[in-house]
């Protein structure tokens, strides 16, 4: 599917990392690594929004809850740093 993506036909050749000298390659770690902690985050705050949305509606305790609430605002330079790496 590569192909027809790339060059509009599925019978092309798409020639893969290993084809090119290691010297030219991108930092492929770094992009790993920083695709990871994206996603990684990502679950994180699906995590947090179930946590928030269980004390909102479990007797409206949310707003009580200093805890949770300090965790919603630090969600807030999470998701910087998500849309950075990302």
């Amino acid at each position: 599917m590569l192909s027809f993506l790339a060059y509009g036909d599925i019978n092309t050749t798409v020639q893969g990392l290993n084809s090119f000298p290691a010297d030219v390659w991108p930092p492929l770690n770094l992009t790993f690594q920083s695709y990871h902690l994206m996603i990684n985050l990502g679950m994180l705050f699906i995590g947090i929004g179930m946590l928030a949305a269980l004390f909102f509606f479990w007797g409206r305790r949310l707003w009580t809850n200093k805890i949770v609430l300090w965790l919603l605002v630090l969600t807030i330079f999470l998701t910087e740093i998500a849309t950075i790496v990302g």
